[in-house]
């Protein structure tokens, strides 16, 4: 067996005084490189130590900064983005919504504060923390965020939709053909920066944008990492490299078409595999940051909770009213999270669901409904139908299931191992994951996208916490399927990073939502950004005194983009993208 103790661990017996006077015996520069080695001898032994060599730190209550307050800080973060839509709405609305987030924030901090002395008591461990905000610092640039780097086609439309909230008072309006049309979608991410950059500019909108998401992400990946009892750093690799084996599927697909380089080899950077097949897709971690962290970055948050909920860390009121602030960011990916959120608070029994504490929870919740029906006026322009009953529909099902959920094996074969939360996350994400290719919803299939997102990061949870705690003992042959399987599906994390490499940043673009459809997909209509306005309830939205609409430009958005030499109807393809 390989003993994961971490070195130096005689030193722990040497009496405090007697350290100090062994440092202090030699010079500054000694002393300096003492320093430097205990403090990596200490991250050492918290990132890479086993389950069974590790303290239970997490049930002390020391001063601090605790994880009960990183709850309550990136709650915040989600209900001032909800609170500044408010604003825009008509009077009484827009209190209402002011209301629900006021008495959200009451319930979040409430639930902390009666959390006894669990792990939200427990202090954050900077040797944690540390690697968590590298990578989410990493993912966040590498994505685009920022334009340091590349940024993906997807970025594109959110820039437009930035830039608008930055130079426009909402809500914007938009003609089109005689026609007047209302910006209508999750706004969730945009509304800080956009505040921002009201006052700053659009730069500073986008560096905004990137530290709001890092601080999101580093602090989730903290409290997921944090409650792992194995190796945290093979956990945080594991669950941020989570993906299918999207490459088999490449490859099955490639080898029954009739194009001779229908799957080309070797890769290039262009290639997303994350489109492997037309229909579905359950997009892998680092992608989803990459491509949608609008989407991502509440589905992994509302999994925490999950995660926190069944522990008995926090209470359903906590999970109630965050599921309800969390809808202005991502609403097909509280629709994936909805079973799952719902089995969690209905399993507590009558006597709790009557609470007077979570009955006022729903009161807090249902002030976000004004939210809900903004987000979903004129909705049904959306394409959608029922895939379950289409032709040859089930043999197709089967590869997919296969290829990108393969985690779900591990788990099977771990189960007499796992504790009965931990199974309990198991079964509610797979059976999710198993419904979710049956419907079809969006252009591009959006719904089997989003609406995987928070399953998906309950199944990586399970998942990165069984490889942490591996030992030799467990046999070979699941070492190795493992293995496979976690360097199999790299290979599509890896093509995002090599592009985000290769390709050259360019600059940010202002130019306004139309004019950037227009220039990008002028053959099919965003109808999950734009909404009629007549569509749009008279008594939530002012249409009186607000700015003229705008117009598609005739500008060009991208002087310095690497795809600028091929027409923009090209830039779809996923041999490019």
């Amino acid at each position: 067996m390989i003993s994961h103790a971490p070195r130096g661990t005689s030193a722990a017996a040497v009496p405090p005084c007697e350290g100090q006077r062994r440092i202090a015996g030699g010079g500054v520069p000694w002393r300096a490189l003492s320093a430097l080695r205990e403090a990596l001898t200490s991250w050492r032994a918290q990132l890479f130590a086993s389950g069974e060599d590790q303290a239970p730190r997490a049930s002390r209550s020391r001063p601090g900064l605790t994880h009960g307050h990183i709850v309550i800080l990136i709650s915040a973060v989600f209900l001032l983005s909800n609170a500044l839509i408010a604003a825009a709405l008509r009077p009484a609305v827009g209190l209402l919504v002011v209301l629900g987030c006021a008495g959200s924030l009451c319930v979040v901090v409430s639930a902390v504060r009666g959390c006894g002395t669990g792990f939200l008591r427990s202090r954050i461990e900077p040797a944690i923390f540390a690697p968590c905000a590298l990578a989410a610092i990493a993912l966040c640039v590498l994505g685009g965020e920022g334009h340091f780097f590349f940024a993906n086609y997807d970025r594109l439309t959110r820039d437009a939709v930035l830039a608008d909230l930055v130079r426009l008072k909402f809500p914007v309006f938009y003609e089109y053909r005689g026609s007047e049309f209302v910006l209508r979608a999750p706004l969730g991410m945009y509304m800080i920066p956009a505040t921002i950059g009201k006052l700053l500019g659009l730069r500073a909108a986008h560096l905004a944008l990137l530290a709001q998401n890092v601080t999101i992400l580093a602090l989730t990946l903290g409290v997921l990492v944090s409650m792992v009892r194995g190796r945290k750093a093979v956990f945080l690799a594991v669950f941020v490299a989570f993906s299918g084996i999207e490459i088999i599927g490449a490859w099955i697909v490639g080898s029954r078409l009739p194009e001779p380089e229908a799957f080309p080899w070797p890769l290039q950077a262009h290639q997303h595999l994350a489109w492997w097949n037309p229909a579905f897709q359950y997009t892998n971690h680092l992608t989803q940051i990459f491509w949608v962290p609008n989407h991502a970055l509440p589905g992994w948050w509302l999994a925490a909770l999950c995660i926190l909920q069944i522990r008995r860390e926090i209470d359903s009121a906590a999970l109630v009213v965050s599921f309800a602030f969390l809808f202005f960011w991502s609403p097909l990916t509280l629709a994936g999270a909805l079973p799952i959120v719902g089995y969690l608070v209905l399993r507590r029994g009558v006597g709790e669901l009557l609470a007077p504490w979570l009955l006022a929870a729903c009161a807090a919740a249902l002030c976000f409904l004004p939210v809900a029906i903004y987000l979903g006026a004129d909705a049904g322009s959306v394409p959608h139908r029922w895939l379950v009953a289409a032709a040859g529909f089930w043999a197709f099902y089967v590869v997919f299931i296969a290829i990108q959920i393969p985690q779900a094996a591990v788990v099977a074969s771990f189960w007499s191992r796992l504790d009965p939360a931990s199974r309990t996350l198991s079964i509610l994400s797979i059976l999710v994951l198993l419904l979710i290719p049956f419907y079809r919803l969006g252009a591009n299939n959006d719904f089997s996208m989003r609406a995987s997102i928070m399953p998906l990061a309950l199944l990586a949870f399970v998942f990165g916490s069984i490889v942490a705690e591996m030992q030799l003992r467990d046999g070979i042959r699941r070492i190795a399927a493992v293995a496979a399987i976690i360097l199999l599906g790299c290979i599509t994390s890896a093509l995002e990073i090599q592009r985000a490499l290769m390709l050259n940043s360019f600059a940010i673009s202002d130019c306004n939502l139309l004019t950037t459809w227009n220039h990008l997909e002028p053959d099919r209509w965003l109808a999950s950004y734009f909404a009629r306005s007549d569509a749009m309830p008279a008594w939530l939205l002012p249409h009186d005194g607000v700015e003229a609409p705008v117009a598609v430009e005739n500008r060009q958005c991208w002087p310095d983009h690497p795809f600028m030499n091929l027409p923009t109807t090209a830039w779809r393809e996923p041999r490019l993208w």
